[in-house]
C-alpha cells in the first residue's frame, strides 16, 4: 500500500500546530490483534510543543475516529511526539513511531494513552529513558526501543507493569538484548543497574 500524505502548518501565538493527512488500514498487530488503524509518513515535528490539529483523510466505509485502535509515524522527521492524537482518537492500545530520528520520549507524551498495550519505538534517536516512564501505561505487554542511541535506562522503567511480556532494547549503547517473560525482563533490570 503506497500513501501520500501532506503536512500543511499552522502556527498561533500560543503553540505550533500542525494538520496532517493520514492514511486508514486495517491491519495485525501484536497483542492488538486486528484492529483499524491510522499512519502518517509526511509531516515535520522538530521542537517540542507541537500539535495536530486536523487529522485529513478518509475514513474506510462505516469507520470513524473512535474505530482507530492504532497508529503509526514513520520514515518522516518525527523528533518529539506531536500532541493532540488522543484528542480525536480516544481509543488507541498501541502506536509505532520508527525510523522519524524521535530524541525523546517523556511521562507526559504518555499519559494520555492509558490504553496502550503497545509501543514501538525503535530505530530512532532516543538517548535516556526517564524513571517510572511508563506510570500511565500499566496494561503494556511489548515495548520495542531497539536500535535507538539509549545511553541511559532509570531502573525502575518498567516497575508500574505488571503484564510486560516483551522488551526490546537491541542495539543500544548500554544495553543491547530482547527478553521475553517477567523473568527474563527483570535480567534487564538488573543489566541496567550493574
Amino acid at each position: 500500500v503506497f500513501l501520500l500524505l501532506l503536512v500543511l502548518p499552522l502556527t498561533t501565538a500560543d503553540e505550533t500546530s500542525i494538520e496532517v493527512f493520514s492514511s486508514y488500514r486495517n491491519t495485525v498487530w501484536d497483542f492488538i490483534g486486528n484492529h483499524y488503524q491510522f499512519g502518517i509518513n509526511n509531516m515535520s515535528v522538530k521542537n517540542p510543543g507541537v500539535w495536530i490539529k486536523e487529522f485529513s483523510g478518509v475514513h474506510f466505509d462505516s469507520k470513524s475516529n473512535d474505530d482507530v485502535r492504532a497508529f503509526y509515524i514513520s520514515n518522516t522527521v518525527c523528533h518529539y511526539m506531536p500532541k493532540g492524537i488522543m484528542e480525536s482518537f480516544p481509543n488507541i492500545e498501541g502506536f509505532q513511531v520508527y525510523n522519524t530520528g524521535l530524541k525523546a520520549i517523556t511521562q507526559q507524551d504518555l499519559e494520555p494513552y492509558k490504553k496502550l498495550k503497545g509501543i514501538w519505538l525503535n530505530e530512532n534517536n532516543l538517548n535516556s529513558l526517564e524513571s517510572n516512564l511508563f506510570k500511565f501505561n500499566p496494561d503494556l505487554k511489548i515495548v520495542n526501543l531497539s536500535e535507538n542511541k539509549i545511553r541511559r535506562i532509570a531502573v525502575d522503567i518498567f516497575d508500574p507493569i505488571d503484564n510486560l511480556a516483551e522488551v526490546y532494547l537491541l542495539n543500544n549503547v548500554c544495553v543491547s538484548r530482547n527478553e521475553k517473560g517477567k523473568i527474563d525482563i527483570n535480567k534487564i533490570q538488573w543489566t541496567i543497574m550493574e
